[in-house]
């Protein structure tokens, strides 16, 4: 005896209705409940994309201004900066520093602005890196995912 498949009998629910009367929305009652939640999740992702905008704006208008003037303030010491890829940190900021090695003054700076940024609700983790020359800089990550916020403009370093 060959055993056949169970064939379940699933029911395909009819999508909820909506009645318009002169720009009025009806629901059947039998329906809400669905309409309710079907509404929740488009108002939900309505919001969260608006969420995101605010935050992109924020980021813009807010975080990059910052950071930049922070570089600008401390030019002497900082030869570019970099956001790049960001970790459940926060931001990830590298810092080349302009003396070609570690600068432990410098350090300290960053720590402090660090602190600055996280009580101002944008967590960033700064690290100092040593480059001296742009190639030096795919040791530590790939200059082209990354925005440059500070810094003369190089041209991007040739991976070997």
């Amino acid at each position: 005896m060959i055993d056949a498949p169970m064939v379940s009998k699933n029911r395909i629910r009819a999508p909820v209705h909506l009645r318009f009367d002169d720009g009025v929305v009806y629901i059947v009652p039998s329906d809400s409940k669905r309409f309710r939640m079907a509404a929740r999740r488009a108002v939900g992702a309505l919001r969260e994309r608006a969420e995101l905008d605010q935050m992109i704006r924020r980021f813009e208008q807010e975080y990059l201004p910052r950071l930049y003037a922070w570089c600008n303030e401390h030019r002497s010491q900082i030869a570019s900066c970099y956001l790049w890829v960001p970790t459940h940190h926060g931001l990830t900021v590298l810092v080349v520093g302009a003396s070609g090695k570690y600068d432990f003054e410098l350090g300290r700076i960053i720590s402090d602005f660090a602190l600055q940024l996280e009580e101002q609700k944008w967590p960033s983790n700064i690290l100092q890196i040593v480059a001296r020359e742009p190639e030096d800089l795919l040791t530590y990550f790939d200059p082209g995912a990354s925005l440059q916020v500070y810094g003369q403009t190089a041209a991007a370093p040739r991976q070997s």
